[in-house]
């Protein structure tokens, strides 16, 4: 089966916290597949977890981000998607 790989940014509200979901954008086909990310315009660099252990931190629309710190709005993160 092939990998799909999709790219999806994430621009800071300044509200989200430390613990907060990201949507991903066209629904994937299920809701097995990893996510790296990367900063891409932050005011400082947090340690960032991307949690799969609990039912609704990954989902086929959005996928879960806890953060060391709370983001600072305008705040941009890059993650990369890859399902196979």
């Amino acid at each position: 089966m092939p990998v799909t790989l999709r790219s999806v940014d994430y621009r800071a509200s300044g509200t989200e916290g430390t613990d907060f979901m990201v949507a991903i954008g066209a629904p994937l086909r299920n809701n097995i597949y990893e996510v790296y990310w990367a900063p891409k315009g932050v005011s400082m660099i947090p340690v960032i977890d991307l949690p799969a252990r609990l039912s609704g931190d990954r989902t086929t629309t959005h996928f879960r981000v806890v953060s060391s710190a709370a983001l600072t709005k305008g705040d941009t993160l890059s993650f990369l998607i890859f399902q196979t």
